[in-house]
């Protein structure tokens, strides 16, 4: 399934355009999910942003049921050299 990049909050998440209900329609189980955005890798789909390591790039669901690239204690905005939000495409598969 894929999505585009919506919106960057104050914290340099990148919110996207695919929620929750979506992704458990189309791919089933949230834990075998793998995302791609733009050129990056961000693995499996987490749970929180403590999941990942410092300063790893991942993805969440974030509290308004939406997928987003997110940094534990970073920007991940920064990874996408400045474009604009809605040229970042999401691709999200089963594990």
């Amino acid at each position: 399934m894929r999505g585009t990049g919506r919106y960057v909050d104050h914290f340099g998440n990148v919110l996207t355009d695919i929620p929750r209900a979506v992704v458990r329609h189309a791919l089933g189980d949230e834990a075998r999910v793998r995302v791609r955005a733009g050129r990056h890798d961000l693995g499996p789909l987490r749970s929180t942003y403590a999941d990942g390591r410092a300063g790893e790039l991942m993805a969440i669901i974030n509290s308004w049921g939406l997928v987003e690239a997110t940094i534990n204690g970073g920007r991940a905005s920064d990874y996408f050299d400045g474009v604009e939000p809605r040229s970042i495409r999401f691709e999200l598969r089963a594990a």
